[in-house]
């Protein structure tokens, strides 16, 4: 987990959580992808009238010879003194077999990202709290720096 952090830490494409063994198969600590340099990167930037656009995209291949081939193709977009950003991410099985695909996204935003008037807008069908204090909390809103708050988890599902 030495390379675990940053502002985003993306977690899979086929394993979550601690290292495994299934069969001849083995899963490391929260997946492969952190770990996996991207290929076809490019980065556009433009003007459109008086807004100033950049976006950056990469391909990132999860595969071995008779194992998986799974390929996610990121996008972040945002432009000049925006106060957003959008990422866009496309899974892909390109393999033989049908593969597991689990993608958890570690967020570690704080000041001046985040703040009490930041808000969080995420395509997700169902949310579930990990823990009572996620319960007690609601997952698109933020307080401002609090000394000694402790995290509050968010489980997305489609």
């Amino acid at each position: 987990l030495r390379g675990f952090g940053g502002m985003l830490a993306t977690c899979g494409l086929r394993n979550v959580g601690p290292a495994s063994a299934e069969g001849w198969e083995t899963y490391g600590v929260q997946g492969e992808i952190s770990y996996t340099p991207a290929s076809d990167v490019s980065r556009v930037r433009r003007w459109e009238g008086d807004r100033y656009r950049i976006q950056l995209s990469g391909l990132v291949r999860e595969g071995y010879l008779f194992g998986p081939d799974l390929t996610m193709q990121r996008t972040w977009r945002t432009e000049f003194g925006a106060d957003w950003i959008e990422l866009e991410d496309c899974v892909t099985r390109e393999g033989f077999r049908p593969e597991i695909h689990l993608q958890p996204y570690h967020w570690n935003f704080g000041l001046p990202f985040l703040n009490e008037k930041s808000r969080l807008y995420l395509t997700t069908d169902q949310v579930e709290a990990r823990d009572e204090a996620a319960k007690a909390a609601t997952w698109q809103t933020f307080c401002p720096p609090t000394s000694g708050f402790g995290e509050e988890v968010f489980f997305h599902s489609h």
